[in-house]
């Protein structure tokens, strides 16, 4: 489903575990302690925006009318067969230059929503969850 987004915010959060050990309970001095990566963490994402404009979306017999369709009853993503289903998300924006636009995608695998509201009296819809990811995918479209 290709939706624009009017008015708004699309936006993400990237986060690490960092496991400090100090040595002799000091971390702060020269033979202090060690740091090492921890466990991975989701990615969160957020949006709160006015859908400017959308396109239907059929995925195998099934016509989904809206966006929020498609987030409240996504279907499982490619090599995610357990857990709750999920849908990629994609982010492209359009950079102008002087030899030609530019757009830059960046894809956000596995997303699930956690938190839909909705704002009548704006037209607006906000949006968070997680994807099962760290960061997003960069893509060139040029």
């Amino acid at each position: 489903m290709q939706i624009k987004l009017g008015s708004g915010n699309f936006s993400w959060t990237e986060a690490q575990t960092v496991e400090y050990e100090p040595n002799q309970g000091k971390i702060a001095s020269t033979d202090g302690g060690a740091a090492t990566q921890g466990d991975d963490v989701p990615m969160a994402v957020q949006f709160d925006a006015i859908f400017e404009f959308y396109y239907d979306c059929t995925i195998g017999s099934k016509v989904f009318q809206s966006p929020i369709e498609l987030l409240q009853s996504a279907t499982q993503a490619a090599g995610d067969a357990c857990g709750p289903p999920s849908v990629h998300l994609w982010l492209d924006t359009t950079f102008e230059c002087s030899d030609g636009d530019e757009i830059e995608s960046l894809m956000f695998p596995r997303f699930r929503w956690e938190s839909l509201n909705y704002d009548s009296d704006a037209g607006r819809i906000s949006c968070s969850g997680s994807c099962l990811a760290i960061e997003p995918i960069l893509y060139d479209r040029t």
